[in-house]
């Protein structure tokens, strides 16, 4: 039996192996034959998933001009993806799906452009501008867009002004980043 432990990590997210050739995310086992479909020369395969990673903000916190949201709570990472400093590591070339969500707070002061920025430059259709006045109501800030990487990036959510944002409840999400490999 092929497993992602027998080949490697970079061998089961590699787009020519066969996890990504027979198989579909969400199926952790697939057939491969290197001769037809004749039993005798196909294997089992242990399928990985593909890498990704999902980043939570749920502390209140103070952003720099030009720095990236710190996104210091819960975190699930996956696929050799590591996070530090605001940035997330993707590890490897593929195509990326990335989705991001600022939980601004009722009375939060807000003036700022964010965007998903991957190795030093803005991706296409994650740019929002975030405009709010003390008192206002809540609101939410999203963007997605799916992308192309040819060597292994850095990503982050970066604001282009200073802002705060307080939870108004323990525990609530001020903001939240999913990043996944999708070929």
């Amino acid at each position: 039996m092929f497993t992602c432990s027998s080949c490697g990590a970079g061998q089961c997210n590699n787009r020519f192996s066969p996890c990504f050739m027979f198989s579909r995310p969400g199926i952790s086992v697939s057939r491969a034959c290197s001769h037809g479909f004749d039993d005798n020369n196909c294997q089992d395969i242990v399928c990985c998933p593909p890498p990704f990673a999902y980043l939570t903000q749920t502390d209140a916190f103070t952003i720099a001009a030009g720095v990236p949201v710190p996104f210091t709570g819960n975190a699930l990472l996956s696929g050799g993806m590591s996070f530090c400093n605001g940035l997330l590591e993707l590890p490897a070339p593929g195509v990326y799906r990335v989705s991001y969500t600022l939980h601004i707070p009722a009375g939060s002061v807000v003036d700022t452009t964010v965007v998903i920025r991957v190795g030093g430059v803005d991706i296409a259709g994650t740019q929002q501008t975030i405009t709010s006045a003390l008192g206002g109501q809540r609101f939410e800030v999203t963007g997605q867009a799916i992308f192309e990487i040819s060597a292994p990036a850095a990503l982050g959510l970066f604001s282009t002004n200073a802002f705060a944002l307080t939870p108004s409840f323990p525990g609530d999400a001020l903001a939240t980043l999913t990043v996944e490999n999708v070929f």
